[in-house]
């Protein structure tokens, strides 16, 4: 997937109305992550970068938005990283199987919703979600491409809990380590 560059930062709002977010390339939906099937609810991504930050850019359609809802990212590192964001807009970090970790400074996130959040009694639509992720965060000390794999966990009122990835590489298919490259294209635009 290709993250194009902007030459100014983005308001991290939620509410994913700047131009560029128009032009991003988007993940296409997103799968079951056991089997790789295409089901609802759906769920994609988008990724945008300039000197400063990573901005990734998540939608879901949501029936019944719910606080332990999550979309997020998870990076390859040494010990592979976890930036999630719930529909209450809180940001969760940690590495692995590990507890959240407190949120370095910069590290920004932000939800539009369009629904209630924790009533099961009447029907949501979607929400989206806006994070900004400083370079330092990803350990690069400048932009730099990145092996990731974005997510969303749901319970639908309809149908189990459900899981679901990006599956990025030829045939549907993500690389044997759970992950797919996120490629910056260079030249700025607005």
């Amino acid at each position: 997937m290709l993250a194009l560059q902007v030459a100014t930062a983005l308001t991290c709002d939620g509410k994913l109305d700047e131009p560029a977010w128009r032009q991003a390339p988007s993940s296409g939906r997103f799968v079951d992550a056991t089997t790789g099937e295409l089901i609802p609810p759906h769920a994609e991504a988008r990724a945008l970068w300039d000197e400063r930050a990573l901005y990734l850019a998540l939608y879901a359609a949501d029936e019944d938005i719910e606080t332990f809802d999550r979309m997020g990212v998870v990076v390859a590192l040494p010990a592979p990283l976890v930036i999630a964001i719930d529909p209450a807009g809180t940001v969760h970090l940690h590495r692995a199987d590990a507890a959240d970790e407190p949120l370095p400074a910069g590290l920004l996130g932000a939800v539009e919703r369009d629904g209630s959040l924790d009533d099961a009694s009447d029907d949501d639509e979607e929400w989206t979600a806006e994070l900004s992720v400083p370079w330092p965060v990803l350990q690069r000390t400048s932009p730099a491409d990145l092996n990731v794999n974005f997510f969303r966990t749901d319970q639908p009122k309809h149908f189990a809990p459900r899981t679901l990835v990006w599956h990025a590489s030829p045939g549907g298919k993500i690389g044997a380590d759970g992950f797919a490259p996120l490629l910056l294209a260079r030249g700025a635009s607005d």
